[in-house]
């Protein structure tokens, strides 16, 4: 059998079905995942050296064998999706399992197949089964492939700054204590309060480095979660940055001494130093954590309420009509998608840009 925790066979449209086959029902080892580069070559007249022009990659099909025992199907293969194939939950049968490959088969809707590290994207062309007995079927199946996916970048290619944010808010919290003694009442609460809420977002993002540094690869949840994090961190410290650099100095204090309104606006920009600092290394971790954990995308982001893969798109790319390639590269059938969702941003087609408004001189 395959060493390989499991096979996984998902539809990615139309009912989104889903098979996993685990332990002694996985395929046979000896699964070729080959592909070569599409090209075109010309050779124009009275040139010797011929012009390449790459097309793309393209996928060999795939094709497995297995053998599935009644004895060995039940806790062993996962099924969901499949009401109505002769079994309540997951199969516990080879037959089931047959019916399972012959329904994705029969349904012709694209699939997304995963063994191991290898992700592929396709359709099951065809699926042969042969029995040696009632209990014991021999099977084959062909899958023709549309494309590939990168696996998730491994956890520990990540770099940790995780310590560049520690010491940043530990600048903030060392220079909070020696606020002037003239200073407003209300304004020193603000500023608690504000750093509170920011300490509480930082706190969020250290768990979110902490779980991926105990993952083998990097979870979009978790990378959302970090992002997010982030962003509020961004938001709240702009909040606060506003109200302690923005505000005039008698606001800060009712003193009228030089040297008491040197030590506020001493003080006050200290802290917004201190507090910039730290939302500029929350947000440069996130994104290095957003281009490892999706290589080459805009962005990665957690979709808020009523917020519609349309107007993701016209947020990135200035115009709706590309949500498409947004909902492609995240295995999404429509425009809408649950609130809370992590959704990966690629970079916009060419020719999906929104054309440019040509413009005419008075």
């Amino acid at each position: 059998m395959a060493q390989t925790p499991s096979f996984q066979v998902e539809e990615v449209d139309g009912l989104r079905r889903y098979v996993a086959l685990r332990g002694r029902t996985l395929p046979y080892q000896g699964v070729d995942f080959g592909g070569s580069t599409r090209t075109k070559r010309t050779t124009y007249a009275g040139n010797p050296v011929a012009s390449i022009q790459v097309l793309g990659p393209e996928f060999d099909p795939t094709e497995i064998h297995g053998m599935w025992k009644d004895r060995f199907v039940p806790e062993q293969a996962i099924a969901t999706g499949f009401e109505g194939l002769g079994f309540e939950q997951s199969p516990t049968l080879a037959e089931h399992l047959v019916r399972v490959f012959e329904s994705l088969q029969q349904a012709g809707a694209k699939l997304r197949v995963q063994w191991g590290a290898v992700v592929r994207f396709g359709v099951l062309k065809k699926f042969t089964p042969s029995w040696v007995r009632a209990e014991d079927v021999s099977w084959s199946a062909e899958f023709e492939w549309s494309g590939a996916a990168e696996t998730m970048p491994r956890a520990s290619l990540v770099p940790n700054q995780g310590q560049a944010i520690r010491t940043a808010l530990n600048g903030v919290d060392d220079v909070l204590p020696f606020d002037p003694f003239v200073f407003a009442e209300d304004i020193r609460d603000l500023i608690l309060g504000g750093v509170g809420e920011i300490r509480v977002q930082v706190g969020v993002l250290f768990d979110g480095l902490r779980a991926i540094q105990s993952a083998v690869e990097l979870p979009l949840d978790i990378v959302g979660r970090i992002i997010a994090a982030a962003d509020s961190v961004r938001v709240e410290s702009r909040d606060l940055l506003g109200e302690v650099l923005d505000s005039p100095y008698t606001k800060m204090t009712t003193a009228d001494g030089v040297v008491d309104v040197l030590n506020v606006e001493g003080y006050r920009r200290t802290v917004g130093a201190r507090v910039f600092d730290l939302r500029g290394t929350s947000i440069k971790q996130a994104r290095t954590i957003e281009k490892a954990a999706a290589p080459g995308a805009i962005s990665i982001v957690r979709v808020a309420q009523d917020t519609t893969l349309r107007m993701l798109s016209l947020r990135f790319y200035g115009t709706s009509d590309a949500w498409q390639g947004i909902a492609d590269v995240n295995g999404f059938v429509d425009s809408q998608v649950p609130a809370g969702t992590v959704v990966i941003i690629p970079p916009i087609a060419s020719s999906q840009r929104r054309p440019q408004v040509p413009t005419t001189s008075p």
